[in-house]
């Protein structure tokens, strides 16, 4: 199958063999990526794939003539044209390191990754080091139906005193869910969701959101505008629950441009006019969002499945 993203990138893939939770080799046929192609004015890039039964990247023959390997052992990359990886009893990667190629001298300028897990194995701290200092530090949280709910991220910056340390305050990244189907990503930045096809785990559209565009989104009602804004000392008052409720009401009519009699009559009591209450209420404001239509989704350990929250981390980079 080809698939073309935005007329510039083309994708193939192939059937192959899938892996079960535990990552061993399935029986269930599982597409699995072939090639990757980029077409643009004076640029014709294709990217040869090659993996084995269990799905695992393999080093292709095309750029690497003289590999020989077919399989990993035990289902488990050991090393690939960028990193050395180590696993712990439990198939778990614990540590990757970049690969010094041979011939090449040592300067101890490798950076190291290291992966921590909780009982569940579920991946809950994460740090990259290199010259034996911190670059990078994570941590994860999760519900009690093991889904992450939020990462913390300590990046290594310069601090006042110019000396360089991990950041005081981390990044926060929150995560919510609809079920198994992760729904939300919220940053500091922005706000990304997913819309899913009905009764699948299939993405159909994704929404981005810049945070500063949700502020401007937000607004004060009739109501609490009045209340905040209605004393002379500039405290603010409360307005008893029923007021509340016909300031709402008046509200939603002025904004349907359809204000009922009653309103007026209630209005006139109080000697005001609709026009009056009308440049009291705020306007709405429509956040400009980037939105991506996904009809089509490579096949992967997702498909047609919940997603593998326990693998979450390591499988999406961390």
């Amino acid at each position: 199958m080809t698939v073309t993203t935005g007329g510039m990138t083309t994708a193939t893939w192939c059937a192959s063999a899938a892996r079960d939770r535990r990552g061993n080799t399935a029986t269930a046929p599982r597409a699995g990526l072939e090639s990757v192609r980029t077409l643009a004015p004076d640029l014709d890039i294709r990217i040869p794939y090659a993996t084995d039964p269990a799905g695992n990247r393999l080093p292709d023959p095309e750029l690497h003539p003289d590999s020989t390997l077919t399989a990993w052992p035990d289902n488990r990359i050991a090393e690939d044209a960028h990193y050395v990886y180590h696993y712990d009893e439990y198939g778990r990667l614990t540590e990757k390191t970049d690969l010094i190629p041979a011939g090449v001298i040592r300067t101890d300028d490798e950076r190291t990754h290291h992966y921590h897990y909780d009982s569940q194995h579920r991946l809950v701290f994460y740090t990259r080091i290199q010259h034996g200092e911190p670059l990078v530090e994570s941590r994860y949280l999760y519900d009690p139906l093991g889904r992450r709910m939020a990462k913390r991220v300590w990046r290594r910056e310069r601090d006042l005193t110019g000396w360089m340390s991990l950041s005081r305050k981390p990044e926060m990244t929150w995560y919510g869910w609809d079920g198994d189907r992760l729904t939300t990503v919220q940053t500091d930045t922005t706000r990304i969701q997913t819309v899913y096809q009905p009764g699948s785990f299939a993405p159909l559209i994704r929404i981005e959101t810049d945070n500063g565009e949700r502020e401007k989104a937000q607004r004060r009602s009739l109501a609490e505008k009045l209340q905040q804004e209605g004393s002379e000392d500039g405290h603010g008052v409360v307005f008893p629950a029923e007021l509340v409720r016909l300031l709402d009401r008046l509200e939603e009519e002025i904004r349907a441009d359809r204000v009922s009699s009653e309103s007026r009559a209630w209005l006139a009591q109080c000697g005001l006019t609709v026009e009056q209450l009308a440049r009291q209420v705020e306007p709405e404001y429509t956040p400009a969002r980037k939105s991506s239509f996904l009809p089509l989704r490579p096949p992967g350990p997702a498909a047609g499945a919940h997603q593998r929250r326990r693998q979450y981390g390591v499988a999406r980079g961390v």
